[in-house]
Formats: C-alpha cells, structure tokens, sequence
C-alpha cells in the first residue's frame, strides 16, 4: 500500500509540474493537486507513526528509516506553510 502511494504520488506532482509549465492550471486543479498532497502526507505520517510505535528508537539504527523521517518531517512543514 505505501508503495502504490509513493508512485501514485510520484506520478501526480509530475503532472501537476506538467499542468503549471503548461499555464493550464484552474483553480479545481490547484485545489485537488493540494488535497492529494494532503492526504499523502498523512498516509506517510501515519506510516511514520506506527512504526515508531512498533520499533521505538530501534527504528533510527536503519538509514533508510532516517532518510524516511526527514522526508516525512519537511514533507509536513512544507505541508503546514502551504496551507497557512
């Protein structure tokens, strides 16, 4: 399920950079470009968070753990200055 998520969301902010090189962007598109985004960020913070709570600080001995922590964590601010 979190691999679909990733692609699907790969696949989306391409064709949201597509939409904004073309100039086609509308208001509907804009506001479903940043609904996505949302509900992304959450599946990715929910993911964060169950893990967390199943690994406990053991999650932090894996790399790609912390790599997946700080994408989640900029992910989120970036998520919470858009929306402010």
């Amino acid at each position: 399920c979190i691999y679909a998520t990733i692609i699907a969301n790969a696949v989306l902010m391409g064709v949201e950079i597509d939409v904004k090189q073309r100039r086609d962007e509308t208001e509907l598109s804009e506001q479903l470009f940043m609904t996505v985004e949302v509900v992304v960020s959450v599946v990715f913070m929910l993911e964060l968070m169950l893990r967390l709570y199943v690994d406990g600080w053991r999650y932090f001995t894996d790399r790609w753990n912390v790599l997946d922590f700080g994408i989640v964590i900029t992910s989120v601010a970036d998520l919470s200055v858009g929306l402010s």
